[in-house]
């Protein structure tokens, strides 16, 4: 399972930034671009740097890695089922057009 350990975490605003704070209330990762254009409200929220993150805050910041790693295998695996759909739809064509080749051949 994928944890801060072995996955950058990306912002939830910049897709390929690497997030390095974490606002505690909303639980949305930021990068220093948006703490700094203010992406997000930063009247309400808590912003803390991933690294200073108290353990039960650190908790929750794996828990959103790992939600997010499962979110984008769910993805994966959709898209995955659906070309092997299409695989299968395919062969069965093809499988069906040789029989049909050899039955007129054989007649």
């Amino acid at each position: 399972m994928a944890t801060s350990k072995s996955r950058k975490p990306i912002c939830d605003f910049h897709y390929n930034e690497e997030a390095t704070v974490m606002c505690l209330k909303h639980h949305q990762l930021m990068c220093l671009d948006c703490v700094l254009e203010q992406k997000h409200k930063l009247d309400d929220c808590i912003i803390k740097g991933t690294e200073q993150l108290l353990p039960s805050e650190k908790y929750k910041y794996e828990l959103i890695l790992i939600i997010r790693g499962l979110a984008e295998k769910k993805l994966a695996l959709a898209d995955h089922i659906k070309q092997v759909g299409k695989k299968q739809e395919e062969l069965k064509h093809t499988v069906e057009q040789q029989i049909r080749n050899k039955l007129q051949n054989w007649k």
